[in-house]
């Protein structure tokens, strides 16, 4: 079999239009900075980077039944209702409806790096990248992608997955059916999913996060815990502070480096390992079929299945209870 030459697979391709980047045209607006951009659209996918211009470049990407169609600004304004407002700080750009079937309107944004944006499309991807403010997105039928933000996240999707990677300010994501990955975010992170799994990879701030029905997964974060999950598993590793995590049907593992105030894991039906500091004033409570835990210094009750009492003097809570597995408790 003849092997085909890569310049012609290129320049098939291009004919049939797998390219990058594809726009329809781009207009661009003039804006003062700090810059607040909205933008409103149906169907079609948005994304925004920072740059080091005073101006926001706009590529409009315009598609019927899912192929490229090329037209000006003054042929789309007869094809969707559309709105443009730019003055001062601001740029406005909503798509409302549109006058033909399977027409739809995706962006590429260019913006100053000190840009606010809220975006918005009912079903197609978000991605942000570098920028600095207060950025709020919102799709129902995609996934979130959202790289190097100075400022609040706050982030909604009713169907994807959601990717948040290095934020320095708080970050609020929600979505219904998707996993949600964060990596290196400097701020408190709310995290809540109704059909998938939720992982956070270094966080220095507070953690709130629950699932309905996926695993949670904590690397190398510290703060005040709090996690909740009716379907999947807990593991916790490397983490600082104060944690309470409950699931109803899994097991949990806790790995704990620095504990302050309390440590809570409840399971319904699975095991409990936890790892903790050695030396730390204790008040345990232990419940579970079978409990695996060295009492050194230990005062109070211990008999089948129940641990209470207090060790090295008594302090941090430590409540450790499940329905259907065992305990083991171990100190470093």
């Amino acid at each position: 079999m003849k092997k085909i030459p890569v310049l012609f697979v290129i320049i098939i391709l291009l004919c049939f239009g797998f390219k990058d980047n594809e726009i329809s045209f781009t207009k661009n607006f003039k804006v003062t900075t700090p810059a607040n951009i909205t933008i409103s659209t149906s169907g079609g996918n948005i994304t925004a980077t920072g740059s080091d211009k005073d101006i926001v470049e706009v590529d409009f990407i315009v598609r019927k039944r899912g192929h490229l169609f090329q037209v000006s600004l003054e042929e789309l304004q007869k094809l969707v209702d559309l709105e443009i407002i730019n003055e001062n700080d601001k740029l406005e750009i909503s798509v409302r409806k549109s006058y033909e079937e399977n027409i739809s309107v995706g962006f590429n944004i260019k913006a100053p790096f000190k840009s606010s944006c809220n975006l918005n499309t009912s079903g197609g991807n978000i991605g942000i990248a570098d920028l600095n403010g207060t950025q709020v997105v919102n799709t129902s039928g995609g996934n979130l992608d959202i790289k190097n933000i100075t400022g609040k996240i706050e982030g909604h999707t009713s169907g994807g997955n959601v990717d948040i990677e290095n934020s320095q300010g708080d970050v609020i994501a929600k979505t219904s059916g998707g996993n949600m990955n964060l990596k290196n975010i400097e701020g408190k992170v709310e995290a809540k999913t109704s059909g998938g799994h939720i992982k956070i990879d270094n966080s220095k701030f507070d953690v709130n996060a629950e699932t309905s029905g996926g695993s949670i997964e904590l690397n190398d974060v510290q703060g005040k815990i709090d996690l909740n999950t009716s379907g999947g598993h807990v593991l916790l590793d490397n983490v600082s502070g104060s944690v309470v995590a409950k699931t109803s049907g899994g097991n949990i593992k806790a790995y704990i480096v620095k504990l302050s105030e309390k440590l809570i894991l409840q399971t319904s039906g699975g095991d409990i390992d936890a790892e903790i500091p050695s030396g730390l004033g204790l008040d345990l409570n232990l419940s579970a079929e079978k409990i695996n835990a060295s009492l050194d210094n230990f005062k109070g009750r211990t008999e089948k299945g129940k641990v209470v009492g207090q060790m090295n003097g008594g302090g941090i809570q430590v409540d450790l209870t499940t329905s259907g597995g065992d305990v083991n408790l171990n100190f470093k």
